[in-house]
């Protein structure tokens, strides 16, 4: 890590809370590709397949039910690389991309509640088929892929979707990171950023600390440092430390690299007509020039989160901010090119 700098209060009412470059953020969806890194581990260990369709059928009367609702979304037509590039054909009932907040203290729902949309969970995180589109016929970003994820790597992962994140976590010495729903009972606060925005007249006020049960798409609680570590990784080919985390063919296939040429990839087979830069996981541009560039952003009530990744430069940028969503906007975007400029890369998305 070249450099880390924290800027302001973790708690925007209490003068001398400054966040430091070891100051934990609510990463929000960039939970997604984290997950998705931890889902292919299982792909390296022969667990699960990427491309095996009707892989949902495996959780039939174990995380989801094994009634018409799971049905109703073509089991059997679905598989990883669909749900990792939100090509499955799959939303929320309110056609929302985002999952359900829990407020501290309030009963968190299960997978197969949040599934079915049956209460603790609210109705409107049932999971359902989208009438226009068939699975591999058009993406909608929806966190529901990543209910469906954390379901398949809590069935095939050794210790469930927990234990799994967490070996990866540990392995990339993100030890300040977690994905767990009990986060609060064990994490330093005098570490924590809370989350603050602004009411209908500006006035600012704290957001409460929120749970999301869906951890594979939202729960994930870092600091810039440990998600720089991420990014290393990645840029490294999957190599950390001189430890193996991803397969090289792996990481190739997370960005798409193995699509660039004369073949199709596994990310434009899943979802021919999608154009978009989303691959398996990530957003992924100019993949076959040294400007190749990886990202993915987060937004939850309070949190606006960024991390980039250049593999060729072996560089990187992780922006961890609370405040106003369209304020740390114009924040993030002012400082990616200040970073740009200074370092000669290329505009980043």
């Amino acid at each position: 890590v070249d450099w880390a700098r924290g800027y302001g209060l973790r708690e925007f009412d209490v003068p001398e809370t400054y966040v430091y470059p070891e100051t934990i953020f609510d990463a929000a969806s960039i939970s997604k590709p984290v997950s998705a890194a931890g889902a292919l581990r299982l792909v390296d260990s022969g667990d699960i397949d990427l491309t095996e369709t009707g892989i949902l059928w495996e959780l039939m009367g174990d995380e989801l039910p094994a009634s018409l609702p799971l049905r109703a979304l073509l089991p059997g037509n679905i598989h990883l690389a669909h749900l990792m590039r939100h090509c499955a054909g799959i939303d929320h009932a309110n056609g929302s991309s985002g999952a359900q907040a829990i407020i501290l203290g309030e009963e968190l729902p299960t997978l197969a509640e949040m599934f079915l949309g049956e209460l603790p969970a609210l109705p409107d995180q049932r999971v359902v088929r989208i009438d226009s589109v068939g699975v591999g016929e058009g993406n909608d970003y929806s966190g529901a892929n990543y209910m469906l994820i954390q379901s398949i790597v809590e069935h095939f992962a050794d210790g469930g979707y927990d234990g799994q994140m967490s070996r990866l976590l540990d392995e990339l010495n993100m030890h300040l990171s977690t994905f767990d729903t009990d986060f609060w009972e064990t994490m330093q606060r005098e570490r924590f950023a809370f989350g603050h925005t602004t009411d209908s007249t500006d006035a600012i006020f704290k957001q409460d600390v929120k749970i999301y049960p869906n951890q594979a798409g939202a729960n994930l609680r870092t600091t810039a440092l440990d998600l720089a570590q991420f990014v290393i990784m990645l840029n490294q080919g999957g190599m950390y430390e001189g430890q193996r985390i991803l397969e090289q063919s792996t990481v190739d296939q997370f960005f798409g690299r193995d699509g660039v040429g004369a073949n199709v990839g596994i990310a434009e087979a899943a979802c021919p007509s999608y154009m978009g830069k989303m691959r398996l996981g990530m957003n992924v541009s100019n993949r076959s020039n040294l400007n190749e560039e990886f990202w993915h952003r987060g937004t939850h009530n309070g949190y606006k989160t960024y991390i980039y990744g250049l593999p060729q430069r072996q560089a990187g940028v992780i922006i961890l901010s609370t405040g106003h969503s369209d304020d740390a906007k114009i924040f993030a975007r002012e400082l990616r090119d200040a970073i740009s400029g200074a370092y000669g890369w290329p505009t980043l998305n």
